[in-house]
């Protein structure tokens, strides 16, 4: 097999989003070779995790697909220093995916 280049490989995703539509739209540009960071709060997590879960199973076999072929961390973003942690992997060029209401978007 030859390792050719990806159209994403110059990219990286901070991906803040949760449940289906932003895993999956992360997901795809992951796939394309964006390296891909899901950022996900140490008290609740994706909320995807519990659907669809088996018992003794960590998360449901939607939350592994949608979140695959990505790299995690738990970043608390109410905090000092999670907000430092976040805003020092703006040096190399990146993009962010995030959903919320309007209402919550401040300037």
């Amino acid at each position: 097999m030859i390792n050719q280049p990806l159209p994403l490989d110059d990219l990286r995703v901070l991906d803040l989003t949760h449940y289906y539509n932003g895993p999956y739209a992360t997901m795809l540009l992951a796939y394309l070779g964006a390296e891909v960071i899901k950022i996900e709060s140490p008290n609740f997590g994706d909320g995807a995790r519990p659907l669809y879960r088996q018992s003794g199973k960590p998360f449901g076999i939607p939350f592994a697909l949608m979140n695959s072929n990505k790299r995690a961390i738990t970043l608390n973003l109410k905090a000092t220093e999670g907000c430092e942690m976040l805003s020092g992997w703006w040096r190399r060029p990146t993009s962010w995916s995030r959903i919320s209401r309007p209402a919550r978007w401040t300037s």
